[in-house]
C-alpha cells in the first residue's frame, strides 16, 4: 500500500505541479493521496487535469483490489500459525 501510495504521489505531482498552485510540493501531494486512498477525500485539494484524474482513479482501483489481497494473505498467515499450534 506504501508503495502504491507514494509512487502515485510522484506520478500526480509530476502532472500537476505546473499547473495546480494546490499541490505545490511533494508533501501536499502526499497528503492528498493519503486521503484520497482512504476514501476520507476532505475535498481541500483536488487534481485539475485530465492525467492527474486519470492517475487518482487508478490509484484508487488498485488500492480497492490490492487491500483484499493483502487482508487475505494476512489472515492465512495468522490461520497457518494456529495450525502449527494445534499440532504441536
Amino acid at each position: 500500500i506504501s508503495t502504491l501510495l507514494f509512487i502515485s504521489s510522484g506520478l500526480v505531482y509530476n502532472v500537476e505541479c505546473a499547473v495546480n498552485p494546490q499541490l505545490p510540493n511533494f508533501f501536499v501531494t502526499l497528503y492528498f493521496m493519503l486521503v484520497t486512498l482512504t476514501t476520507v477525500g476532505f475535498g481541500d485539494v483536488v487534481v485539475i487535469t485530465a492525467e492527474g484524474r486519470l492517475i487518482v482513479c487508478l490509484s484508487i482501483l488498485i488500492g480497492v483490489a490490492l487491500v483484499p489481497v493483502q487482508l487475505s494473505k494476512l489472515a492465512a498467515a495468522d490461520g497457518n500459525d494456529d495450525e502449527d499450534d494445534k499440532q504441536a
